[in-house]
């Protein structure tokens, strides 16, 4: 708690304190405090940004499937029973009724307004009849229970039990007990950092309490701290105001004696409106144990920009196959530009980097990537593939297992950690529904399917440093005999404290647990959402991983099945449950499998269901749905919502800002109202790139992972580009988190750790300063400007480093500094040609330098010197064709490139330098043509193909392919000509071709070159001054070559008419 240094508030709250425990109904240990929250330190004074009154929410059509479980029936009878006996003042059995509903094991949803989604909790609706009945009725029910409160608050107290205090506030709130439960846990709720939830408490005694005056001036002081620190000042000015209208003097009773306090407002309103305020902003972290960082999904953490050169790299997987082909599906995709983030996503604990592989659960050294330790599993992919083959005697659909485990299967990758343990979902299976067969029959015996996908997992506890199973829950009863056999969970659990929170599947019910995080016992459980279908038969709640975040002390729980459900988890009770359209492709039950996007615009779905809670609102994308909704946290009313449009994933709230990435874009929404913020603008991604994983919010900043190997730096508030750097080793990032002074990525390929720039800067200063020739210090250092776009000084430190080593790495580095100066500033850096020529270690380096050399000089109007880099690069061709990277998206063939160049230099050359272009290149074709084969001369034809002397070489290829009967080869050479030939040179090569087709017996294949003889060279002669229309008449009339189909009139163009005309009726 931060110790603002109000002295005289201090003092205040110190004796307020004081007076509640002398009052008599707060009686610590002797020596202790009876909870964390009895401190002064709970009323210290915040500072808050002013946050815009909420606009009301809009209205939307109600979902037509309700997924909430029905109440009771009975205590449906109770609640109408308590209605009618209250209106005929029969209070005492009244009040048995609504204890009834408030002692019920569990609480339900039932709907207010059947015209909004919005649900709320049966026990609130019970509490909320006792409120309003008269003061005989509250006296009937304090006589009946008052007596049964005080004995189990005494005992909270005692044992200092928040857990039994929660209760004695849930059920029997209406009592004088009830209400100084619910003010004591109030002030918990406050020194847990949960302002608004605590303010929910203190206002509830405040407004409901028949003797609310016996806890003030504490209770009005507590709430107005309450507001301030949760960000709602004009709520904490109007609960000073309200504790003035009373007067200037409060009464305390002290050692059963009143005493009159001089309570100063006046200063009090001034301390409390100047002083800091967290405002609901969530501390920035150095651990990252669960998804998105923290309970409320939004953690802001500590750290710079990262340097892409990989510190260390550990391997996703033992499989040699399995690592190659999620390297080629991801270089696929990156082409595509189809954003394929992985769901595997690491923590990060003060001393361990925690993982998945594709196949089990391990733990890395955060500063070596040494692996610490591998929690024992089978192999299931092997176990997959072997038991496809064994079933179907085929090859098994590796390619499918390992793409769901990388890209599809969120629950997998899903992970969470109370700092001492870890949390995973295992023995999930790789078969998917609809996927194969069930069974198959072989020689009289019926074979199960071992890859049917499982109704059922197991929720496994590590320890964190050492990777011992501490327990489980779960599995088949056939197999294990745990807890909760037969559960399917949908996700990590959330830890909180002591307890983790999690999201099971239990036969089509969605259950919220709350479980021992030390042992795995249940404590309690909350039946949230039913679902007609299993979830075998429901692919998106089956793939999508669904863990509770919380915020204020309210744990939000998505569903997947249309619904979200808010529960407090101190009492426990439901607060409220609020429902959405599903999206048609998640309504689809069938269960295909497709582990990449359904269509090159981007994902067809978000792929980020966890749920943002920022200050007094909950946001929500929900794998099931195309929009975003924006809830009331406190009652679950939708405040606004918008479609998807493309995007992939919510990035992160800061301050108003709600910004979103998409496949080509990132755009920010207000928080407060649902429309477009940075002022309209969207920030468009660089050309060529797409996310290739989840990015950190750090301070008011996000780091981006680009496709390209990039990374992309925005300010959050502004949505301006602030950092766009690369990797020198192509390494692409993937999920990060930061952790001490590294950046963490997982992606597909693996887990990489990078330096993060600020502090590799002093520790490369500090290492210079002890030793002015440490050669790898001035590597880093050079490295590190070339991030900040100080080309010329990097280029300095990397060449000093080179001199005092000749170390490989830095060789390579400096080899790319300098042919990125060529790239960027040729005139200047063509000094340096020598230097770069003895850098040159491999055929790509040297393609890489003739292409600057030759288009830079080019671009000098140097026309000499540039042709021969040109002719050098041809002559490179016969050793293999490069593919050269003209710009992060752009990739080209190298005989492709120099053709195109060669034809553009022979445009604006002088005429001395074509001659000579010509003459080098007729030289060339000399000596091709004076070789045998078709492979030299179709090299040939690639790099030269767009130059006059060309045609005499094509002619010669297709002649070469039609001799070895290589038909369709000569044609795409034909085709390819055609296009930048004379019309009599492709008519001849048409005739050709033709005649090469008939003499083969292939009239059908020949009858289409005769055909664009017609039709396209009809004019133009091709043989013996005979043009295409009198070769084609010379046919013979019987010959299948001649009979092509001819059209007989042309194709009709215009508007169509449309008539109407009323049928006949038949007889």
């Amino acid at each position: 708690m931060t110790d603002v240094g109000h002295d005289r508030l201090r003092c205040v709250v110190s004796t307020l304190v004081s007076t509640l425990a002398l009052g008599g109904f707060i009686r610590p240990a002797v020596g202790q405090p009876l909870l964390p929250a009895i401190s002064w330190g709970v009323l210290a004074p915040a500072q808050v940004e002013g946050q815009p009154t909420p606009e009301p929410g809009e209205n939307s059509a109600l979902p037509a499937e309700n997924v909430f479980p029905h109440p009771d029936r009975v205590l449906l009878r109770h609640l109408n029973d308590a209605r009618e006996l209250a209106e005929q003042s029969r209070y005492g059995e009244a009040v048995r009724c609504l204890d009834a509903i408030l002692n019920s094991p569990e609480d339900y949803l039932f709907q207010p307004d059947e015209r909004r989604p919005s649900h709320r909790s049966l026990r609130l609706e019970a509490n909320r009849i006792l409120g309003r009945m008269p003061r005989a009725g509250r006296e009937a029910y304090e006589l009946q229970f008052g007596s049964e409160a005080r004995r189990l608050l005494e005992r909270a107290v005692a044992s200092r039990d928040v857990d039994l205090l929660a209760g004695v506030s849930r059920r029997f709130f209406h009592t004088a007990a009830g209400y100084e439960a619910t003010f004591l846990l109030g002030l918990h709720y406050l020194d847990g950092r949960e302002p608004l939830t605590a303010a929910l408490k203190l206002e509830q005694v405040r407004d409901e309490s028949l003797s609310a005056d016996r806890f003030e001036p504490a209770l009005s002081l507590s709430l107005a701290t309450c507001w301030y620190r949760a960000g709602f000042p004009e709520q904490a000015e109007e609960v000073l105001r309200r504790l003035a209208e009373r007067g200037s003097e409060a009464t305390l009773s002290i050692g059963g004696r009143d005493k009159r306090w001089l309570v100063d407002l006046e200063q009090l309103r001034e301390e409390l409106s100047a002083a800091d305020s967290i405002g609901g902003v969530e501390p920035e972290r150095s651990e990252w144990l669960q998804a998105r960082g923290n309970a409320s999904r939004n953690a802001v953490v500590s750290g710079s920009r990262p340097l892409l050169d990989p510190v260390w790299e550990a391997s996703l997987s033992d499989h040699p196959v399995a690592e190659s082909l999620l390297a080629n599906q991801s270089e696929y995709q990156a082409l595509r530009n189809t954003p394929m983030i992985s769901v595997l996503q690491p923590l990060a604990l003060d001393d361990v980097v925690v993982m998945r592989s594709l196949h089990t659960l391990m733990a890395i050294d955060p500063a070596t990537g040494k692996r610490l330790w591998e929690a024992p599993a089978e192999d299931v992919l092997e176990e997959a593939t072997e038991a496809y083959r064994a079933m179907f005697q085929q090859p098994g659909h590796f390619v499918g297992y390992v793409c769901q485990r990388a890209w599809k299967d969120q629950v997998y990758g899903s992970l969470s950690s109370d700092g001492r343990r870890v949390f995973a979902v295992e023995d999930l299976s790789v078969g998917v529904s609809g996927y194969g067969r069930r069974s198959v029959v072989r020689g009289g015996r019926r074979i199960v399917n071992p890859l049917w996908p499982k109704s059922f997992n197991r929720l496994a506890a590590y320890d964190a440093r050492g990777g011992k199973l501490l327990w489980h829950l779960g599995g088949s009863s056939d197999e294990f005999d745990l807890d909760l056999t037969g559960a399917f969970f949908l996700g990590a659990p959330l830890p909180v404290g002591r307890q983790l929170y999690q999201l099971a599947d239990v036969s089509g019910e969605i259950r919220l647990y709350c479980l021992n995080a030390e042992t795995g016992k249940v404590k309690w459980s909350q039946r949230i959402a039913m679902t007609d279908q299993g979830i075998v038969q429901s692919p998106t709640r089956r793939w999508a991983s669904l863990s509770p975040s919380c915020g204020n002390g309210i744990l939000v729980c998505p569903t997947a099945a249309g619904a979200i459900v808010a529960v407090e988890p101190g009492t426990p009770s439901l607060l409220w449950g609020y429902r959405y359209s599903r999206s048609p492709s998640a309504s689809d039950s069938r269960g295909s499998f497709t582990p990449f996007p359904r269509n090159q615009e981007g994902v067809n779905e978000w792929i980020d269901g966890h749920l943002i809670v920022s200050k007094d609102r909950a946001l929500a994308t929900p794998p099931d749905s195309d929009e975003i909704h924006c809830l009331n946290l406190l009652d679950g009313s939708a405040l606004w919502k918008r479609p998807r449009g493309g995007d992939i994933y919510l990035a992160a709230v800061q301050g108003d800002n709600v910004v979103l990435v998409g496949p080509k874009q990132v755009r920010a929404l207000s928080l407060k109202t649902g429309r477009p913020s940075w002022e309209g603008r969207t920030l468009a991604l660089p050309e060529g790139s797409v996310p290739s994983g989840q990015g950190a919010h750090v301070g008011g900043q996000y780091y981006l992972p680009l496709s390209t190997a990039e990374m992309l730096v925005f300010d959050l508030e502004t949505g301006r580009v602030l950092q766009r750097s690369a990797s020198s080793s192509g390494t692409v990032p993937g999920n990060l988190i930061c952790h001490g002074d590294k950046v963490i990525s997982q992606s597909v390929q693996g887990v990489a750790a990078f330096h993060q720039i600020e502090a590799l800067d002093q520790q490369v200063e500090k290492r210079l300063a002890q030793d002015a020739d440490d050669a790898e210090a001035w590597r880093l250092k050079g490295r590190i400007l070339i991030d900040e776009g100080k080309h010329d000084e990097a280029i300095e430190c990397l060449r000093r480093s080179y001199r005092l080593s000749r170390q490989s790495l830095c060789r390579i580095q400096l080899r790319e500094a300098l042919l990125d100066g060529l790239r960027r500033d040729f005139a200047q850096y063509r000094s340096a040609v020598d230097e770069i020529r003895e850098l040159l270690d491999a055929r790509r380096d040297e393609v890489s330098f003739l292409c600057l050399m030759a288009s830079g000089l080019e671009l000098e109007s140097e026309w000499e010197p540039a042709l021969e880099y040109y002719l050098r690069l041809a002559d490179l061709c016969e050793d293999g064709r490069e593919m050269i990277e003209i710009d992060a998206a752009h990739l080209v063939r190298q005989d492709r490139w120099v053709r195109a160049r060669l034809a553009g230099l022979r445009e604006i050359a002088p005429s001395a330098v074509v001659a000579r272009m010509d003459a080098e290149v007729q030289r060339r074709l000399e000596a091709v043509l004076g070789r045998e084969g078709i492979e030299p001369l179709a090299r040939f034809v690639e790099c030269f193909g767009d130059l006059p002397v060309s045609e005499s070489a094509r002619r010669e290829l297709i002649g070469r392919y039609s001799a070895s009967k290589e038909c369709l080869a000569a044609d795409l050479t034909l085709r390819r000509g055609a296009r930048g030939s004379d019309p009599a040179a492709a008519a001849v090569l048409a005739h050709r071709l033709a005649r090469l087709l008939e003499d083969e017996g292939r009239e059908a294949d020949a009858a289409t070159y005769y055909r664009e003889l017609e039709e396209r060279w009809g004019d133009v002669a091709c043989h013996d001054g005979k043009t295409g229309q009198e070769i084609v008449a010379s046919l013979p009339k019987d010959s299948a070559a001649s009979a092509f189909p001819r059209p007989e009139r042309d194709w009709p163009v215009g508007a169509v008419e449309v008539a109407n005309r009323q049928s006949e009726p038949r007889p």
